[in-house]
């Protein structure tokens, strides 16, 4: 029988596994547990009455201390989760140090057995047996109920709608009729997973302790709980996952099953921990797998140097300012997952790095753990590009998630409270890249290429006349001389490289647009690529860009410059005589809270929406309109899309909004939108007195 362990469970001296087969059911394992930790020798006149009682195996073991000790530790296993947790909080308060005691019960089990979720397995005669699908692409097929509901400011539950292979019903009445049915559903439906419309806490803990009211045992999950003796709603949950629809939506179950796969971590912990804690999870499993003991997490590590030293050192990565203005034949010149290859071609790691060098022997914990998923990262980025859907999203949701581990491996090793951690670590990584970055340098303006832009691990490069072969064996080059992947990215026909915003004499990072030789056209850190800007504006961005740069050679981009500016006045015009539909004029942006200290725009539509009846959580998105931004009360600046009674929107904040989006696409080219606003002010004035007049008979 094969399938997959999609929870786990600990009580007492059980533990529960509920592994669903290929075939649909779920099986419910059951595995005995004795929880572990381990004191040193030298503690045990402290730890005597515990050592000798009747509820503890101990013995006296030779273990290894990270990075590189040994010594005596006394091991010490318990019948029950219970007597565990009693003798580790006693020996704390005496001040005995304790080792592998901050782990989760989950945690030492899994680690243990080897055991990771999501992964198929044979079950055969009570055994696990791991069937070799490391590259399978297609994730663990659970079924999956969708639920939409909302609290009244009260907390009251009177209303929810459900989706479940493709049927949709809502159910709303009396808040105790309601509970009841959603419970009587997720029975009848038993679905592995439910999403939901809020936080995972604030659906949980709310409904929970709406169900508490009038009953004595209510269940979201796979089992029967008495939820009036509840004391921490997060433990509940057994056997069914329950996420929240905005984390779930771009992870998905295949990125759910890295997660798993990297932090040897249930799924319901996984989906939730930060990704420095994933990474925390999977250094103590390599570090046990390494016969290490697990110091506390609260292993503060620090190196005591002047300041000088840390200058010098404590530097980060290289970069060069953008040289703004408009350029023509750019290539991007990307390093492939630079900093997880510094650390495994250079072998950094917490044991590794010293002032002056990095040891190549042995091989470094860090690397252990960033290696295997490099590889796979790699794979999955590589194989998407020749799928179609709906394989492609899932190659997509594996490397996406992967691509955030490794990064947050190279991040989390400069962390003061990593347990393993050196924060020479994190210099060396960055220095090495800095070293790397250099010798890129030297070796494109060699062969007489110019460096517009770099950015920590890429270039942007031209050369006059050079040709995508001539990109191609200059990146080559480099990869051979720094032993690290590098690929043309991407090639610019033009490329405008856009000046800060705060001071137009200085390049901003991560802000340009360009044509690329294939004709598309390529944004970064400007408006269109906001999910905040009305649609009307984005719109006319790309359309101004498209003109802009819709010409054979560098010359005739100026040449185009006036029909830009036409199209500018033409924008204006069209908002502020009203021809522009409203719709194209809403503005959407996601209610990230429940509560706001500050009246923000978005906030207030939320206001409005649920003074008139309508339901909405954080995660929800909001959208309004712009309808008298200067208003004195704020609860007047905006209005509700869904409560638009049709008096129009402010001309004045969308005509600045516009122009916020000209001046990104045409700054470098001396638009200066005082000038322009000013130069249109009359104009301006005249039409929108002629607006009054005709259209509102003034």
């Amino acid at each position: 029988m094969e399938g997959w362990i999609i929870d786990l469970t600990v009580k007492n001296d059980k533990v529960k596994l509920w592994f669903k087969t290929t075939k649909d059911k779920l099986i419910i394992l059951e595995r005995a547990y004795h929880p572990e930790f381990y004191i040193p020798k030298e503690s045990l006149e402290k730890a005597l009455d515990i050592v000798n009682s009747d509820l503890v195996q101990a013995r006296i073991e030779v273990k290894k201390i990270f990075p590189s000790g040994k010594g005596e530790f006394i091991h010490l296993i318990f019948d029950t989760v219970e007597d565990y947790k009693k003798a580790l909080e006693e020996l704390e308060k005496r001040g005995v140090d304790t080792f592998n005691a901050d782990l989760l019960h989950t945690q030492k089990f899994l680690f243990k057995h080897d055991l990771i979720p999501l992964v198929k397995y044979e079950l055969k005669e009570d055994r696990l047996i791991y069937l070799d699908d490391d590259y399978r692409l297609e994730p663990v097929p659970l079924s999956i109920l969708a639920l939409s509901t909302n609290f009244s400011p009260s907390c009251v539950f009177r209303e929810f709608t459900y989706r479940f292979n493709g049927e949709c019903e809502t159910v709303s009445g009396e808040e105790e009729f309601v509970l009841r049915e959603l419970e009587h559903i997720l029975k009848k439906l038993d679905p592995d997973l439910v999403l939901v419309n809020l936080e995972w806490d604030e659906f949980v803990e709310n409904l929970l302790k709406r169900a508490r009211i009038y009953f004595k045992h209510y269940s979201l999950d796979r089992s029967r709980v008495n939820v009036r003796k509840l004391r921490n709603y997060k433990f509940l949950i057994a056997g069914r996952l329950i996420f929240s629809y905005d984390d779930f939506e771009e992870m998905g179950l295949a990125g759910l099953e890295e997660r798993c796969r990297f932090s040897r971590l249930p799924p319901k912990i996984a989906y939730r921990w930060t990704a420095g804690r994933l990474v925390d999870s999977r250094q103590c499993y390599v570090a046990c797998k390494k016969g290490f003991l697990i110091p506390r997490s609260e292993n503060l590590n620090l190196i005591v140097r002047t300041a000088w030293d840390i200058h010098v050192n404590d530097r980060g990565g290289m970069l060069q300012s953008p040289v703004v203005g408009l350029h023509e034949n750019v290539a991007v010149l990307d390093f492939e997952s630079m900093f997880p290859n510094i650390i495994v071609r250079y072998n950094v790691s917490y044991e590794t790095v010293e002032l002056a060098k990095v040891r190549r022997k042995p091989k470094g914990l860090l690397v252990e753990v960033v290696e295997p998923f490099l590889k796979r990262r790699l794979y999955f980025k590589h194989l998407k590009k020749r799928l179609g859907e709906p394989a492609k999203t899932w190659a997509e949701q594996r490397q996406s998630e992967l691509k955030l581990l490794l990064v947050s491996s190279y991040g989390y090793s400069g962390n003061n409270f990593n347990r393993f951690g050196n924060p020479l670590t994190f210099e060396w990584i960055n220095k090495i890249s800095r070293i790397v970055m250099e010798k890129v340098y030297e070796i494109a303006r060699s062969r007489g290429f110019q460096i517009v832009y770099s950015d920590t691990d890429s270039i942007f490069v031209k050369k006059a006349g050079a040709k995508i072969e001539d990109f191609e064996r200059l990146a080559e080059e480099i990869g051979e001389a720094t032993k690290l992947p590098i690929k043309v990215d991407r090639v610019y026909k033009f490329l405008v490289l856009l000046p800060m915003k705060t001071d137009k004499k200085l390049g901003g990072t991560k802000r340009y647009y360009g044509r690329l030789v294939s004709g598309e056209l390529d944004f970064k850190g400007i408006e269109i690529r906001r999910h905040d800007y009305p649609q009307y504006i984005k719109e006319f961005q790309h359309k101004l860009a498209d003109k802009l740069l819709s010409c054979e050679r560098v010359e005739e981009v100026y040449d185009n410059l006036s029909e830009c500016l036409n199209m500018v006045a033409h924008a204006v015009d069209e908002i502020v005589e009203h021809r522009v539909p409203p719709e194209k004029m809403i503005i959407r942006k996601i209610l990230r809270r429940s509560e706001y200290k500050v009246l923000a725009p978005h906030y207030v539509a939320a206001l409005q929406l649920r003074l008139n009846g309508y339901s909405l959580a954080p995660g929800d998105v909001v959208e309004f309109l712009y309808t008298n931004s200067g208003h004195r009360n704020p609860m007047m600046r905006v209005q509700a899309w869904k409560l638009y009674d049709g008096r129009g929107y402010d001309v004045e904040k969308y005509v600045q909004l516009l122009l916020d989006a000209a001046e990104s696409i045409l700054a470098v080219f001396d638009f200066n939108r005082a000038r322009f606003y000013g130069a249109e002010k009359d104009y301006f004035d005249e039409i929108f007195e002629k607006y009054l007049i005709e259209k509102l008979d003034f």
